[in-house]
Formats: structure tokens, sequence, C-alpha cells
């Protein structure tokens, strides 16, 4: 008799140690998996930004700005608006020629950046 309540005993006890080990390994933090995601869609929205903004007047002129500024005191460049950084001196050009040569595109892509924007919540 004594045996049979040694061993349930120690069944119990292993039973609990498997429990808090199972546990401990499948440990989820809701907060860090937020944190994770929202870095993960503000890094998307980088990527759909197209650093470049098209601006209309009342005369129906319309121009098309570029976002890249060089900080003071960097070699660098970072759009204004999502906050990408470049060392590239001739990305600026090069992404604003490509737009130019495209306002449908550039519309397109603006709109879709405003959109995840909104949904991101920072308009």
């Amino acid at each position: 008799m004594l045996n049979i309540l040694v061993g349930l005993a120690a069944g119990a006890l292993l039973l609990l140690a498997g429990i808090v080990a199972f546990k401990v390994k499948v440990s989820f933090d809701v907060n860090e998996w937020l944190r994770d995601r929202r870095q993960n869609q503000m890094n998307q929205l980088k990527n759909v930004c197209p650093h470049c903004t098209i601006n209309k007047f009342e005369d129906g002129r319309i121009e098309v700005e570029s976002l890249m500024f060089s900080p003071s005191g960097t070699v660098s460049y970072m759009c204004g608006r999502c906050g990408l950084t470049t060392p590239d001196r001739e990305f600026p050009e090069r992404n604003f020629g490509v737009w130019v040569a495209d306002l449908g595109g550039l519309a397109k892509k603006e709109n879709e950046f405003l959109e995840r924007a909104k949904k991101l919540g920072l308009l």
C-alpha cells in the first residue's frame, strides 16, 4: 500500500513538473506580439511610401514634390513622411524621376500609403 502511495506521489510530482515546463516553454506575450506586429506594419508602410507627393493648385497646375531631405550634419537622406533613411545620394533624384514620369502610378501609390497610414492610426 505504501508503495502505491509513493508511486502516485512521484507520478503527481512528475506530472506537475511537466505542466510547469510546458507552460514556461509555450508562454506567449501578447504585448510583445503586438509591438512586433506594429513594427512590421511600419516597415511595410516605408516600402509603400512613394517619398513624393502631388500638390494640386486651384489654377489647375500639378506639382510633384520630393519628401526626401538631408538632415543637417549627416550625409544620409530621410523621407519626411515615413522616416525611411538611406545613405544613397542618388536615391532622391532617381525616385523623383520615376514618379514624375508616371503620375498615375504616383497617385495610386500615394493612395495606398494613405490607406495603410489610416489603418495604423498615423493620420
